[in-house]
C-alpha cells in the first residue's frame, strides 16, 4: 500500500512538472515573439525588452516574483535569446521533507 501511494505521488509530481514546463515554454515563446515584433518595427532594444517582459507577464510569469527570473538578451545581430527560470518544488517532495 505504501509503495502504491509513493508511485501515485511520483506520478502527480511528474505530471505537474510537465504542466509547468509547458507553461514556462509558452511564456518564453511569447516574450521572444513580442520582442521580435518590436525589433521588426524598428523599435529600440529597450522597448523590445519591455515588450518581452510584458508578454511574459501576460502569460503568468513576472520577473522577480515567486522565484521567476526573466532575461532577454538582444545581441548586435538582433537574434533574441530568452531565458525563464522557475524554482520548482514538487508536491510529493513537500510531503517528504519538513
Amino acid at each position: 500500500m505504501f509503495a502504491l501511494l509513493g508511485f501515485l505521488g511520483l506520478t502527480v509530481d511528474v505530471g505537474y512538472l510537465q504542466f509547468q514546463k509547458r507553461r514556462i515554454q509558452s511564456a518564453a515563446d511569447a516574450a521572444a515573439a513580442g520582442a521580435a515584433f518590436q525589433l521588426a518595427a524598428q523599435a529600440s532594444h529597450d522597448t523590445a525588452k519591455v515588450e518581452g517582459l510584458y508578454d511574459s507577464k501576460k502569460n503568468g510569469f513576472e520577473d522577480a516574483v515567486n522565484g521567476v527570473t526573466i532575461t532577454i538578451n538582444i545581441p548586435r545581430e538582433r537574434w533574441i535569446d530568452h531565458q525563464l527560470k522557475l524554482r520548482y518544488r514538487g508536491r510529493f517532495e513537500q510531503l517528504q521533507r519538513p
